[in-house]
């Protein structure tokens, strides 16, 4: 883990535009943020820099946030990073298979503003 003033957040999301919207407003509320494209570049880049909170898409093409939801929780090393999940998926079936698989966390893209984004991730990093 990081130094608490400058928490890490890794956004893994196969979205560069959003991502790095994202980006920027985690980084103006003082997060360090690092965003990875694919499922298995954010397994590779939680297990190396072991960010202090994961914001997870489900919706990515080869390895899906399920997996790699899955893969995180069940890896020694990753398994503490609490993960957001942040998607446009809004069924209640894929809301409690991530509860089930460890999800901290849970977003709708298209109903969340970035800032109410920050402050469920804050909330969650206070919690934890």
């Amino acid at each position: 883990m990081t130094d608490t003033s400058h928490p890490t957040i890794l956004l893994v999301d196969d979205d560069a535009f959003l991502s790095s919207i994202y980006k920027q407003r985690f980084e103006a509320d003082g997060f360090e943020a690092v965003i990875a494209v694919s499922g298995e570049d954010g397994l590779r880049m939680a297990a190396e820099k072991k960010p202090d909170v994961i914001l997870l898409d489900l919706l990515m093409p080869r390895m899906d946030g399920f997996q790699v939801l899955e893969r995180l929780k069940s890896d020694p090393v990753t398994s503490g990073i609490p993960v957001f999940i942040f998607t446009n998926l809004g069924q209640p079936g894929d809301i409690e298979r991530c509860k089930s698989l460890g999800a901290a966390g849970y977003a709708i893209k298209a109903q969340t503003l970035p800032e109410e984004t920050v402050k469920q991730v804050k909330k969650l990093l206070s919690n934890s």
